[in-house]
């Protein structure tokens, strides 16, 4: 078995924080306890509880004398993979150069489409003297930039969800930050309200359930009644549609980008168009 932690402390900052609650977080088998008196919002909290939960996780669980820990390969990049009569094999060189073959049945992928930092060039780069970081160093960057008194003034690029958390975290810590969108895109991330309704903790917990799945045209779906009748009919397609204008209705409604009282200049340009 080959583990990847996606959840290390080096790339956590102060205001990194799930959007999974509790009741959705952590394995059956060993519940994630937050401390009493950590911050909640809408039953969500700081991801530094995650990465604790993990680490502990993988120390306290033995599988025929060992750990889960021992069985995880840091600091190794993949370099060849191949199925043979069943058999995944894959063929990893770590730092020091040392190469090695791991062996397994099931192999899961999930480096996603951007774990190698794409740093742009810019015009006039050379003369720029304060530090470009990517999302990926942003974590360590939290503690040592961020704390530079001369490091006040944050520009991001970009409109994604990792763009969001950096300048929630700048502006949280106290810097002016400028947030660079491209205008042949879609516009920032879909900002999602947190607050749900009846049982349900939060907006993330509310979606996560069998019913709210059907409404996703996702080919890990059973070809079920309801998905289809969703999906495959007239009326399923029309109901679809005035759903998709009622979410975005609702996402608009809170966050009110062009008539929020004291909003600085530029704040309605942060209206998206996604949906």
């Amino acid at each position: 078995m080959l583990i990847v932690v996606v959840w290390p402390e080096a790339r956590s900052y102060d205001n990194f924080w799930t959007q999974s609650g509790r009741r959705m977080s952590g394995f059956s088998d060993v519940p994630l306890n937050i401390p009493s008196g950590a911050p909640l919002f809408h039953d969500t909290f700081q991801a530094k509880y995650v990465t604790q939960y993990l680490e502990a996780y993988i120390n306290s669980h033995v599988y025929d004398g060992t750990t889960l820990r021992s069985r995880i390969l840091f600091d190794q990049q993949v370099q060849r993979v191949e199925k043979t009569g069943g058999i995944w094999t894959i063929q990893t060189t770590s730092t020091n150069k040392l190469s090695q073959l791991v062996h397994c049945s099931k192999l899961v992928v999930a480096t996603g489409h951007t774990s190698i930092p794409n740093l742009p060039a810019f015009l006039n780069q050379e003369v720029f003297k304060s530090p470009i970081i990517h999302h990926k160093s942003f974590g360590e960057a939290s503690r040592s930039v961020l704390n530079d008194s001369n490091e006040k003034n944050i520009t991001v690029l970009g409109g994604g969800k990792s763009a969001v958390d950096m300048v929630y975290e700048s502006v949280k810590r106290g810097c002016s930050v400028s947030w660079v969108i491209r205008k042949s895109g879609e516009g920032p991330a879909l900002f999602f309200p947190a607050p749900s309704h009846g049982r349900y903790r939060n907006s993330v917990e509310s979606s996560a359930t069998r019913y709210k799945a059907c409404f996703s045209p996702s080919s890990f779906m059973p070809n079920l009644w309801l998905p289809r009748l969703f999906h495959r009919t007239g009326w399923g397609k029309k109901h679809m549609a005035s759903m998709v204008i009622g979410n975005d209705e609702h996402c608009h409604a809170p966050a009110e980008y062009r008539t929020r009282k004291g909003a600085l200049p530029g704040f309605e340009n942060l209206d998206f168009t996604t949906s």
